[in-house]
């Protein structure tokens, strides 16, 4: 179990170089799935103050996951 929660954190941090990339050649607050591991993807937010939001999910449902960011955000 610890072994695993490592590794969704470690899963995570390595998107955010991901979403630097993305993020200036996008002008969007939802910028879908940014990187993925195995059966694992990551989604990002951002925030209009520069605030990064991450989610790890195994399933692709773009439309729920945009809508919890933009309730997490609200």
């Amino acid at each position: 179990m610890e072994n695993e929660r490592s590794l969704h954190q470690f899963i995570a941090h390595g998107a955010l170089d991901m979403v630097e990339a993305i993020m200036w050649n996008l002008n969007a607050n939802y910028l879908k799935v940014v990187d993925r591991y195995g059966d694992w993807f990551v989604s990002a937010f951002l925030a209009s103050n520069g605030d990064r939001f991450l989610l790890l999910h195994d399933t692709k449902s773009d439309e729920s996951i945009k809508q919890f960011f933009t309730d997490a955000h609200d």
